[in-house]
């Protein structure tokens, strides 16, 4: 999760790594998709209770997984950071092709205009739910691409090329949603290839394809492993 200065950026600020503590890669604290009907995160008071329940359980820090135009919530994932005393790292970035409605914006967005959304995201803050009188918008510290099973389509290649684009600029991670852990050595290359070395890249999922001999391969890549 360190950037291109080794530091975490989390919502309420940046961080050292060994500040951390134990880490949960992978959570979502809220979430809306039209692909998943009647499983939607959006109570900030039932997450704010399951945030302290982690807490409480050991963990010190929680990575929230969900990128752009899927109910993210910024200022409530910093107000749950604060009340739960658990440090929270937000993503930016775009999910695969099926979690948005056919006419989503992101869907029919450039390489360019995907990369400055993530880059503002980083940078500036992200502005969803922002209003006079709060704080400055909390920054994202996590770049994500979500791929379809076995598949990098057109809007995941945009994606995965925007994605590139703001690793470059930032030097922040990346995490992959494997549908099903499916084209994981695909994802590597294809990151590879814009310029996002295994190394800083996060597989989401591996786990759901239970072959020890491609994850060992995924692992001498360099790549971390989600079993989640």
């Amino acid at each position: 999760m360190t950037d291109a200065r080794g530091r975490v950026r989390t919502v309420t600020g940046d961080v050292g790594p060994d500040a951390l503590g134990t880490v949960n890669y992978h959570e979502h604290l809220f979430q809306r998709s039209p692909l998943l009907p009647g499983d939607d995160l959006d109570d900030e008071d039932a997450s704010g209770r399951e945030a302290v329940e982690l807490r409480e359980s050991g963990f010190a820090t929680l990575v929230d997984a969900t990128p752009l135009g899927l109910g993210r919530r910024p200022h409530a994932i910093r107000r749950i950071s604060r009340a739960a005393g658990l440090t929270v790292v937000m993503t930016t970035g775009a999910h695969r092709r099926e979690h948005y409605a056919e006419d989503h914006p992101l869907l029919s967005a450039s390489e360019d205009e995907l990369a400055a959304a993530f880059l503002r995201d980083l940078t500036v803050g992200a502005a969803e739910g922002l209003a006079a009188g709060q704080d400055a918008a909390p920054r994202a510290g996590v770049l994500k691409v979500g791929l379809g099973y076995w598949r990098i389509d057109e809007a995941a290649r945009r994606a995965i090329a925007a994605v590139g684009a703001a690793h470059r600029e930032t030097g922040a991670p990346v995490m992959v949603h494997l549908e099903h852990g499916t084209a994981a050595h695909e994802a590597l290359d294809a990151l590879a290839a814009v310029g996002v070395a295994p190394d800083r890249v996060a597989l989401a999922h591996i786990d759901r394809n239970p072959d020890p001999g491609l994850h060992a391969e995924l692992a001498a890549r360099g790549a971390f492993l989600g079993y989640d």
